[in-house]
């Protein structure tokens, strides 16, 4: 089993007045970011927790202070080994990956409050096996010799 937190990221905005180059403007936080409820087209946070600073200032939420999605996956497998004969073991194998067939989606693609796409998740991660981030099942007979 493996369970991580999301990986922190800063919410932006646009530089208008803030006339510092090389820096990136941060949003305001207005509220306290939320997860959004579930059936939102695709929200991670609520969006109305944010806003475009005003004036020449920085925002006042903090550098990467909003975390994205974390990760859960669970792999099984059992394993058994019968001796046919001196030089022969048979091996059974079954294993299944994924198996609460869980989405591992990556931080959402627009991070600026002016966006029409803001806290939207619309990349997947490819975490998966050989790419596949399905559930997936496997059974195997080795017979050795």
């Amino acid at each position: 089993m493996s369970a991580y937190t999301g990986t922190p990221f800063s919410v932006q905005a646009n530089n208008g007045d803030l006339n510092a180059a090389g820096s990136s403007q941060i949003a305001d936080c207005v509220d306290e970011p939320r997860n959004a409820k579930a059936g939102s087209n695709g929200l991670w946070i609520d969006p109305g927790a944010f806003a475009q600073p005003t004036g020449a200032r920085f925002g006042t939420c903090g550098p990467n202070s909003v975390r994205g999605p974390g990760l859960f996956n669970l792999e099984v497998g059992t394993f058994r080994q019968f001796q046919l004969n001196e030089k022969a073991p048979l091996q059974f194998r079954a294993e299944g990956f994924n198996m609460t067939n869980t989405p591992h989606f990556e931080r959402p693609n627009s991070r600026n409050v002016n966006s029409g796409t803001f806290m939207i998740l619309n990349r997947i991660r490819n975490t998966g096996r050989e790419g596949i981030d399905e559930r997936c099942f496997r059974v195997e007979l080795r017979l050795g010799w």
